[in-house]
């Protein structure tokens, strides 16, 4: 019996099988695929591994697709009919309390210029997609995962200077090898926005007092996505992250705050 050497289509593991056999299974993520042969193809690409769990997989988000865009078009009728509603009423509602003498409250956003005035909660949403490409010493992202349970927000850096700012958020991630547990490795992962903008929403009399430095609590805190990048990579020692991003910055004359 001639024995074929394939790859795991599912991890990319060494899988090996007999050219009689209409089945295999993969050693190390236990996926099973059954054989199919072409015999029009010559060599061992007579051979190709089918995964039944990924065929149903697509299937069932085929047939889901077919629901959704069915249904989707009915309830946005539904909403838009609902939204004329709630504009009239709310018409009606303004033009009853045309009297109302209360001060029109408008949205400005400052850019932020301490770290303090971000709250922990904030710096922790910032990092809801952190998990970069891991390149450490030469290693490939495809042979580690990290471990959702050991990341943590390790340092957050903001660099100011004037009405600009850049915001670094670092996460410590441990990363596990799929296929030695014990080989685990520490990276602390950067990822950088600008132009961090707390919204205020205030009144007219008080646009003075933040033009002139008052302090006013933010309600909520926006980042201009476009203008942010993620430093792809992690570095093995925050220390040489510091040096080659947050340093020039100093030297640049950018006042240099941490959390």
């Amino acid at each position: 019996m001639k024995i074929i050497e394939k790859k795991c289509p599912n991890c990319g593991a060494g899988l090996s099988f007999g050219d009689t056999d209409k089945s295999c299974k993969c050693e190390y993520c236990h996926r099973e695929f059954e054989i199919e042969r072409d015999e029009n193809k010559t060599d061992d690409d007579i051979y190709s591994l089918i995964d039944p769990e990924a065929v149903a997989k697509a299937a069932k988000t085929g047939l889901t697709v077919f629901a959704i865009s069915s249904i989707v078009p009915m309830i946005i009728f539904v909403l838009v009919f609902i939204g004329f509603i709630i504009a009239g009423y709310n018409i009606y509602k303004y033009e009853s309390n045309s009297d109302n003498t209360m001060k029109e409250e408008k949205v400005v956003k400052v850019p932020v210029s301490d770290i303090s005035q971000l709250s922990n909660n904030d710096l922790t949403l910032f990092t809801n997609d952190s998990h970069s490409s891991f390149s450490v010493k030469g290693e490939s992202s495809n042979k580690y995962s990290y471990n959702h349970k050991d990341d943590e927000v390790y340092k957050c850096i903001l660099a100011y200077k004037d009405n600009h700012n850049y915001l670094f958020v670092v996460q410590k991630v441990l990363y596990i090898n799929f296929f030695n547990q014990k080989d685990r490795k520490t990276v602390f992962i950067p990822v950088k926005y600008e132009n961090v903008v707390s919204g205020l929403k205030i009144s007219d009399d008080e646009l003075d007092e933040i033009t002139n430095g008052s302090v006013i609590d933010a309600p909520r805190f926006n980042l201009n996505k476009e203008m942010s990048s993620y430093l792809r990579g992690g570095y093995a020692d925050y220390n040489q992250f510091v040096k080659d991003k947050i340093n020039p910055l100093k030297t640049d004359g950018y006042k240099i705050s941490e959390k």
